[in-house]
C-alpha cells in the first residue's frame, strides 16, 4: 500500500464513521443494544483514523531526517575526496 492509498484509506475511515453518526442521529428509534454497539463502531472508527494520520505524520518525519543525514553524510563524503585528492 503505498501513502495515497493509506492516506485514503484513513479518510474513508472517517467519512463512513461520519456518515455512521449522522444515520444515528437519523433514527432515534433504535434499540439501545444496536446503538451502543454503532456508537463503539464509530469510536473505534475516527480513533483508527487518527492512529493512521499519527503513524504517516512519524514516518514523514523519520524520511525527512533520513534525507537529512543522508545529505550530511554525502556532503562529509565529498569533503573527504576533496581534501584528498588535494593532498595527493
Amino acid at each position: 500500500m503505498n501513502t495515497l492509498q493509506i492516506k485514503q484509506a484513513a479518510l474513508d475511515l472517517g467519512m463512513r464513521a461520519e456518515a455512521m453518526d449522522l444515520w444515528l442521529q437519523a433514527h432515534p428509534d433504535i434499540s439501545e443494544m444496536k446503538k451502543k454497539n454503532i456508537k463503539e463502531n464509530i469510536r473505534v472508527m475516527f480513533n483508527g483514523e487518527k492512529a493512521i494520520h499519527e503513524l504517516q505524520q512519524r514516518i514523514d518525519f523519520l524520511s525527512a531526517y533520513i534525507w537529512q543525514r543522508k545529505t550530511e553524510v554525502e556532503t562529509t563524503r565529498h569533503l573527504i575526496d576533496s581534501i584528498i585528492q588535494h593532498e595527493r
